[in-house]
């Protein structure tokens, strides 16, 4: 439903042209005569480009490019009539009336709950106005905040495995019951690529590993870096292909998305003595702060692993559709990349690597090549810590280690197990014995007894 906002008498430039012909064209049907006469309205005496600019839009946009009116200012702008006639002169550009049509959402294929105007979404995540702007952060001005008081997270260092450092960003308590809302009223209903089993409802590392069982190749690979590398400008394109307008889009955006101070980029502990020496080492500090230092999905927020697999989605489906071609299956748990096949894959294995690296690359991603592994039948084959030769197995040295700590407990004592003052050890380890039961029911028999008899000696304490 369109209405008029102010009447304007004066010449004008040829940008603000473009904008008040996009708030017009966005005001109402997307039809050529209704265009036509939604123009005229905008524009003093029919310019000769104006038809020809409604035929050219028209054939690039064959639907309405729903509130998205800075995308169509700069298509309008870039149109070859449009140009032509305002840099001939061909009349005077005077502007007559603002035609602003009513927000709205676009064509929803997933039942996401319709959220038109920044108003709504505030009433939607009972906050006010002023409060959603503050936890959207969209001008950055937290990210400029010296005092921690003032940040939506709380931030910290913690080294890797093998070296390097990653950075966890956890979102305060408030902030983090709005991404909960985001999540499962949003995009709990928009399914990832059948590739993708980290963070999905109904799969899991089993189901990941599954398919690459008794292969005679196994081909993995890592992702360097994957939440930080997903950008604002992907999670931002999400939200606008589930049809919301482009200021609640950039809202969500907001809301799930990080900048991380200086302060804390540069508390990125240094480097050892043997680093420093290491280009490698260094060009991966140096993209690890630029990552950082720009908008991307924090890691810690309840929202990045599902946007994490929805900005994956296309990668998802070239990686497949690479597999495929080479007689492979692919399957993906967040960062781990898998692929197996039979005796053709391992005469291809390190083609396809070559462009899986590629294919991430062009998606935005980077491959960490220091932990690719081509392993064949004869060398233990694991898929997200499952051994898979022959079944999905739990590795004998994990559930050997279970076993032991178990016992020990046991004879010793549960606190004389627990070296890192664990406050819910005995809680993790009833987690270790039903991940272990959950792949292989029969290899937890034994750690199901041993914790048994640990529960009953804790009870009669």
């Amino acid at each position: 439903m369109e209405r008029a906002v102010a009447r304007y008498s004066r010449v004008t430039t040829p940008g603000v042209i473009a904008d008040a012909l996009a708030l017009a064209f966005l005001a109402g049907p997307w039809k050529r005569a209704a265009l036509v006469r939604r123009a005229r309205e905008v524009v003093a005496e029919e310019p000769r480009w104006l038809v020809p600019l409604v035929r050219h839009l028209l054939a690039r946009f064959p639907d309405a490019p729903n509130d998205a009116c800075a995308s169509l200012s700069h298509a309008i702008q870039r149109a070859p009539a449009f140009r032509r006639g305002t840099a001939l002169g061909e009349s005077e550009l005077r502007l007559v009336k603002l035609v602003v049509g009513e927000p709205s959402m676009g064509r929803r294929r997933w039942p996401v709950p319709p959220l038109c105007t920044t108003v709504e979404m505030a009433a939607w995540l009972a906050l006010t106005s002023t409060e959603l702007d503050w936890f959207a952060d969209i001008r950055g001005f937290n990210a400029k905040a010296g005092v921690s008081a003032l940040h939506h997270y709380a931030f910290r260092w913690v080294p890797k495995r093998r070296g390097g450092y990653r950075l966890v960003e956890a979102p305060k308590s408030r902030l983090k019951a709005l991404q909960r809302r985001v999540l499962h009223e949003i995009l709990d209903h928009v399914p990832a690529h059948e590739a993708a089993h980290g963070f999905v409802r109904g799969r899991s590392t089993l189901s990941c590993a599954r398919p690459h069982a008794g292969q005679s190749v196994l081909l993995r690979m890592d992702l360097e870096e994957f939440f930080p590398s997903i950008g604002a400008a992907r999670i931002y394109r999400i939200f606008r292909g589930l049809g919301y307008p482009e200021l609640v889009a950039r809202a969500l955006t907001g809301v799930c998305t990080l900048r991380v101070p200086a302060s804390v980029v540069e508390a990125l502990p240094r480097l050892s003595f043997a680093e420093r020496y290491d280009a490698v080492e260094i060009e991966a500090r140096a993209r690890t702060r630029r990552r950082l230092s720009h908008r991307h999905l924090p890691q810690g927020a309840p929202t990045s692993p599902a946007l994490a697999n929805l900005a994956s989605y296309r990668m998802d489906a070239r990686l497949a559709g690479a597999a495929s071609a080479a007689g492979a299956i692919y399957t993906r748990y967040a960062d781990d990349l898998a692929f197996s096949g039979d005796a053709e894959l391992a005469r291809r294995a390190q083609r396809l690597e070559v462009l899986v690296g590629a294919i991430a690359l062009e998606e935005g991603f980077r491959v960490n090549h220091h932990k690719t592994r081509i392993m064949r039948r004869g060398q233990t084959q694991r898929v997200v810590g499952l051994v898979t030769n022959q079944r999905p197995n739990v590795p004998r040295a994990t559930r050997e280690r279970i076993e032991a700590i178990l016992v020990n407990c046991l004879k010793h004592g549960l606190e004389s197990q627990n070296r890192e003052r664990a406050p819910l050890f005995l809680e993790t380890l009833r987690g270790r014995v039903a991940w272990v039961e959950h792949v292989n029911p029969s290899q937890a028999r034994k750690l199901r007894r041993l914790l048994a008899a640990l529960d009953s000696g804790v009870g009669a304490r």
